[in-house]
Order: C-alpha cells, then structure tokens, then sequence
C-alpha cells in the first residue's frame, strides 16, 4: 500500500526537500521523498520569497554536482575509454576497446581553450545594448514553465523527461 501524502509542509520538510534537490535529486522525486505533493512545494515557491532563493540555490547546487559528474564521464570515455560488443550472427564474438576523440577535443577546449579552441575573429562596429539582467529573468521564467509543464505530463502519463532549469535532463 503506498505511503499517505501529507500536505503538511513545514519548516523541516521544506529543508529535507531542499537537501534532496541540492543532491541532485529532481523535484518530483524529492517531492516524494517528503511525503508532500510537488504543487504543494510549488505554492509555497511562489507565496515565499526566501524558500524560492533557497530552491534555486539548491538547483544551481544540484547542477555542479552533476556537471561535475558529467566531466568525469566525458573524461572516463575520452582517455580511458569503453568497451564496445561485437555481435556476429547476433551471437556476441568478442569486444573492442573505443575512444572519444570529440569528447577529448571539447574537454582540451574547455580546461585549455587559449591553446586548444577554434580561432575565430569577429569585429563589431557601432553600438551595441544588450540588457543581460532581463534576459537572464525570461529565461528563468520559461525555464520554470517547461519544468512544471513537463513535471505535469510526467505526472499523467504523457512524459517520461524531467528537466532542469537549463533544459537537462535530471536523474534522481
């Protein structure tokens, strides 16, 4: 018999969902974790100022552990490399030891781009605004939509994604 949601969200809760977020966990699962419904955490994100800086510090947290996480297996596959299976006749016949080139050629441009990246060159003449802060805040903004949308679909049957605040997908 599955375990009774209480939409109970207090003080406690609210910290043990941030602490599952911050750890990489999406929101729905750690939703579940606690034991309170996702639009329950989702209300009181938009009624509270302070737990709304708290979820996005968790998220942002959240995203270096897995972009850390990520690094490591770009490295793994670039210099260590992984096996791949060979079938014949569908029958498995041995394995061969592959290599990323292309993740190796992105991780030298991003820990060494003065030596390794592509030399481009672009002059601008004249003018130009760019209002950064607002961009930032509609990226946000639509960041929030997709991830209540898609954790909407995934919550009737019509998704299976979830998706962080950068359009990633999030396991957890």
């Amino acid at each position: 018999m599955p375990s009774k949601r209480l939409d109970i969200l207090n003080p406690e809760k609210m910290q043990e969902f941030l602490n599952h977020v911050r750890g990489g966990m999406a929101v729905m699962k750690a939703a579940e974790k606690v034991k309170v419904s996702h639009q329950t955490l989702y209300n009181r994100r938009r009624e509270n100022e302070e737990f709304a800086e708290q979820w996005e510090a968790a998220l942002v947290e959240s995203d270096k552990i897995t972009v850390a996480r990520l690094e490591q297996e770009a490295d793994r596959r670039a210099i260590e490399g992984y096996e791949k299976p060979i079938y014949q006749g569908g029958e498995l016949v041995g394995s061969e030891q592959r290599y990323s080139d292309t993740l190796l050629m992105f991780r030298l441009n991003g820990l060494a781009s003065d030596k390794y990246r592509q030399r481009t060159e672009h002059t601008v003449q004249g003018e130009i605004n760019i209002n950064v802060t607002e961009m930032y805040r509609e990226a946000a903004k639509a960041a929030d939509e997709l991830r209540a949308k898609t954790e909407h679909k995934r919550l009737n049957g019509k998704g299976n994604g979830r998706a962080n605040g950068n359009g990633h997908a999030r396991t957890g």
